[in-house]
């Protein structure tokens, strides 16, 4: 689960936060950052943000005088994500990790869609890519095969800043499921 907010003040200064959990097998929201499912294989792990933690804050902090005007905002920190699969001998299937976005970030009956924030990766194993405003986006695919298969990646978040919105506090969930069949 990815948690957005945008704060706004009156003298135009936006923040927007990214709290990032995770969730894992047929979109139920998890309670935690990492989940591991054990016992013979198929096995199935996915970690996103720092290990022990709940959640992560990535913050944007958009300069007075900027709001709307198309110029990005890089987030506070990086955030990893990491998909673990593990298959018996001659076992093999897709494992599939989604985002769903579908919900606007939103202050009242004020919005902000989901495809102002985007990612960049540090090694291209998650391709960068911006959140599409829908569910099931594919964010990462690859075989799972026999034994231990490992996927991580290190994002940096950014906020396209190209809406100029009133003051307030915006607010959105993201939530990463990931499957293995």
């Amino acid at each position: 689960m990815l948690v957005i907010e945008t704060t706004t003040a009156p003298m135009k200064r936006a923040i927007a936060t990214l709290i990032v959990a995770a969730a894992v097998l047929a979109g139920s929201p998890a309670r935690a950052s990492h989940i591991t499912i054990t016992g013979p294989p198929p096995q199935l792990h996915l970690a996103v943000g720092t290990l022990g933690s709940i959640v992560d804050t990535v913050s944007f902090n958009v300069p007075a005088g900027t709001e709307g005007s198309g110029t990005p905002v890089a987030g506070s920190q990086t955030v990893l994500i990491e998909m673990a699969t593990r298959r018996w001998q001659g076992q093999s299937a897709p494992a599939v990790l989604t985002a769903d976005s579908s919900i606007p970030l939103t202050s009242g009956t004020n919005t902000i869609p989901m495809t102002e924030i985007s990612w960049t990766s540090a090694n291209g194993v998650i391709r960068n890519g911006t959140f599409s405003g829908a569910a099931g986006q594919r964010v990462l695919r690859f075989r799972a095969r026999q034994g231990t298969r490992r996927r991580e990646d290190t994002l940096t978040f950014s906020y396209a800043n190209t809406i100029a919105v009133p003051a307030g506090t915006y607010r959105s969930t993201v939530v990463y499921t990931a499957s293995v069949l």
